[in-house]
């Protein structure tokens, strides 16, 4: 080969190398927050067979089919500078490489509550890809937030993603057991449960798998009403008819007739505190008892809606057919929207 032959060699190699030009979405100086989709469009005169995605360095991606892509979560990345390398190779060996220096910064140094606040705001109006970004830079401000993983959490159940949204609220109650925490994973095992039932086929494992969710769903709420009443403290005459609720909800009657037992006067009987120890005295099959408590609020106190209610109940208890339906008459005079009056005129029918 002549010493032309071979110059015009080498520069038809040079100019087909050369003639690689590559496009793409992100641009040195960009800011980067968030999930990016970083696309690479390629012209060459030869196929292209692949192109890489380098971050800082190291090998993240390899995309063999136009258009080129290859999604950068900057939110587990490093704040800061960052390096980005695009490697394009031919079939014909030649190949390309396009650096592309960025700025990562998804708010970081504005704080954990900064971001907690604009996920809340994300998940009322319900943008929930929004709040997961949002909630997602609050962990990476502080990685032990409950509040984040519980914001994680909701917005994963308004997207409808079970199974995401039971890990979130499980890793909140694992960081710390809170009122939220529970009550949001109960709200998740019990529509896990409504799922079951419109989707299953085989009765039996639906049954099963129905059962498993909603007991799940009375442990969590337990552990809600347990830590509902740890953050009341000691009982006193603030907080007793609320302690009392709690506990009765908690199926715990016997503590409940205690602390309403302190407060309770024959001669001078709060209606409120007599309600809830007739409540506890039934549910714990004391319906003797409960009936002299109605009685001594019938002829000492103030009755309401609710104690005819009671009443009513006890005597459809034992089949007193009669004297039931006389208490919910009398009840209606009190209050003819009561929802405790309408619960018994069910229980009674």
């Amino acid at each position: 080969m002549t010493i032309v032959a071979f110059l015009a060699s080498g520069l038809a190699l040079l100019a087909q190398s050369g003639s690689i030009q590559v496009n793409s979405s992100v641009k040195s100086g960009d800011v980067l927050s968030g999930v990016v989709e970083l696309r690479v469009t390629v012209q060459s005169p030869s196929p292209v067979t692949q192109v890489e995605f380098y971050v800082d360095g190291k090998l993240r991606a390899t995309d063999t089919s136009t258009p080129y892509t290859y999604l950068l979560d900057t939110i587990v990345e490093n704040e800061g500078a960052m390096e980005i390398e695009v490697g394009v190779y031919t079939a014909s060996g030649d190949s390309r490489k396009v650096v592309l220096n960025v700025t990562i910064d998804n708010g970081v140094s504005k704080g954990v509550e900064f971001h907690l606040q604009s996920a809340t705001e994300f998940l009322q109006v319900s943008k929930w890809d929004e709040a997961i970004q949002a909630a997602r830079i609050a962990l990476k401000a502080d990685e032990n937030s409950n509040k984040a993983k519980i914001l994680m959490a909701r917005a994963f159940l308004g997207k409808n993603m079970l199974d995401r949204a039971q890990q979130w609220a499980e890793d909140a109650i694992l960081t710390e057991e809170t009122v939220e925490g529970a009550e949001l994973l109960a709200g998740i095992h019990v529509q896990r449960a409504f799922r079951i039932i419109s989707t299953s086929g085989d009765k039996g494992d639906a049954l099963k798998a129905i059962t498993e969710a909603l007991k799940a769903a009375v442990q969590q709420r337990r552990l809600s009403l347990q830590l509902q009443i740890k953050a009341l403290g000691e009982v006193t005459d603030g907080n007793r008819l609320r302690h009392a609720d709690l506990l009765i909800a908690n199926h715990q009657y016997s503590a409940a007739r205690r602390i309403l037992g302190e407060k309770w006067n024959e001669y001078e009987p709060d209606t409120a505190v007599g309600n809830r120890l007739i409540y506890a005295m039934m549910r714990s099959g004391m319906m003797s008892e409960a009936y002299a408590t109605a009685e001594v609020i019938l002829k000492e106190g103030v009755p309401d809606a609710a104690t005819y209610a009671l009443r009513a109940a006890g005597f459809a208890y034992y089949r007193k057919w009669p004297e039931a339906q006389e208490a919910l008459r009398e009840g209606t005079f009190s209050d003819p929207n009561s929802p405790t009056l309408m619960t018994a005129a069910a229980y009674v029918a």
